[in-house]
């Protein structure tokens, strides 16, 4: 069986999200970087754990267990974290090339007594990132603290 065509000239740039909701500022993001990189001729699409996605935005991503069909060998993909989710381990089982862009892990303890399930999963983010320094070929921060944070971390 012949791969597609893009893995041949131009590799797909695809995106993982852990939500994909209208007015959220990493969702916002992956569509203008999708749109860009559509634009420069790359297959580009926003995967996203279906029951995290937005009943508005489901035409605009695709549920995230449809990444390892789309995925093949020497395509690019971006992770943007900012919380725990299973897209982690998705991330993780990539060959490379990986980039992980990194949108800050706000405190669970903020959420404390309010919305538990979110605390435990900004907590779970925030151990998690450590154990990702090792994995990206390129990790990107959106700001100068969330920078530091990732050096913290052990990332490049």
């Amino acid at each position: 069986m012949r791969p597609p065509a893009h893995t041949l000239m131009t590799p797909a740039i695809h995106q993982i999200v852990a939500g994909f909701v209208e007015g959220d500022a990493i969702s916002d993001l992956a569509l203008r970087l999708r749109d860009i990189f559509r634009a420069w001729g790359h297959e580009a699409e926003i995967f996203c754990p279906r029951r995290h996605i937005s009943p508005k935005m489901r035409p605009l991503a695709l549920d995230l267990a449809e990444h390892r069909a789309r995925y093949h060998r020497g395509d690019l993909t971006l992770l943007h974290f900012s919380i725990g989710s299973e897209t982690v381990n998705r991330f993780r089982e990539l060959a490379t090339p990986r980039i992980l862009i990194y949108h800050n892990i706000t405190p669970g303890r903020y959420y404390r007594s309010v919305y538990d399930e979110r605390e435990a999963l900004l907590d779970q983010g925030r151990r998690e990132l450590s154990t990702l320094a090792p994995l990206p070929d390129l990790s990107l921060a959106d700001s100068a603290f969330n920078a530091s944070e990732l050096e913290a971390s052990g990332f490049r």
